[in-house]
């Protein structure tokens, strides 16, 4: 009796490990199919000019920068995209003459800022949801090896008043029409929830003073961008 009770729980006890292993397989399948859905929901960049990838072809999400540095590899190894001038949303590198940033798809509630942030604001007229939040960063930079800092702006390979920047909203919204500052700027905006790109134009007045004029999230067809860097 007690040879056959103990072959009775060594079965049972078998049969629990099996299926124990069996929960744990499933567990570590359902992770991987998890992460690889991440991995799918990222916008991977497309090539701009003949395999720059210098921007990402569709918007919202999380954005993967790799692009060709347009005027030569600056030699920074650690890249840092700032919101504030001691606090970073993300970072990044170059490496082979390429800037390679992860811009994360959830940006932290403390990066953000309603848009419209009374009843008498200048966006009220033009936000489709007044309670949209968004972030933008202050400065995509690094220092090289002379201890220099260096910034890196994309912009078109042939004009320095057109630029492009990543903005991050935490729901969809849209921008359209003209805000009243001193300057006037028209916005043509259709943004999803995540990072997008918009394309900034400006002019400069008669003392050279730079202004923004108009912001679209649609690229202007007959421009070709690219990443550049600047000694500050």
């Amino acid at each position: 009796m007690v040879l056959g009770w103990r072959m009775c729980f060594n079965i049972n006890y078998l049969k629990e490990i099996i299926k124990m292993k069996k929960e744990i397989h499933y567990l570590i399948l359902a992770v991987v199919i998890l992460l690889s859905t991440f991995a799918c929901e990222t916008r991977l960049p497309f090539d701009d000019n003949g395999g720059n990838g210098s921007e990402n072809s569709s918007n919202g999400g999380a954005v993967t920068i790799n692009a060709k540095i347009e005027n030569g590899d600056p030699l920074v190894y650690v890249v840092q995209v700032e919101y504030s001038y001691k606090d970073n949303i993300a970072y990044g590198r170059t490496e082979n003459g390429r800037l390679i940033i992860d811009l994360p798809a959830i940006v932290l509630e403390r990066y953000l800022t309603q848009i419209v942030g009374s009843p008498t604001s200048l966006w009220n007229d033009i936000v489709s949801d007044k309670y949209a939040k968004r972030t933008r960063y202050r400065d995509i930079s690094g220092i090289n090896k002379d201890g220099k800092t260096i910034s890196f702006r994309l912009r078109p390979l042939t004009s320095e008043l057109v630029s492009g920047e990543y903005w991050y909203f935490d729901r969809d919204c849209s921008m359209k029409g003209t805000a009243k500052f001193d300057v006037d700027e028209t916005y043509d905006c259709s943004f999803k929830k995540g990072w997008n790109l918009v394309y900034l134009t400006g002019m400069r007045n008669q003392w050279g003073e730079y202004s923004v004029v108009s912001v679209s999230t649609q690229k202007p067809s007959n421009l070709t961008f690219g990443w550049f860097w600047y000694l500050y």
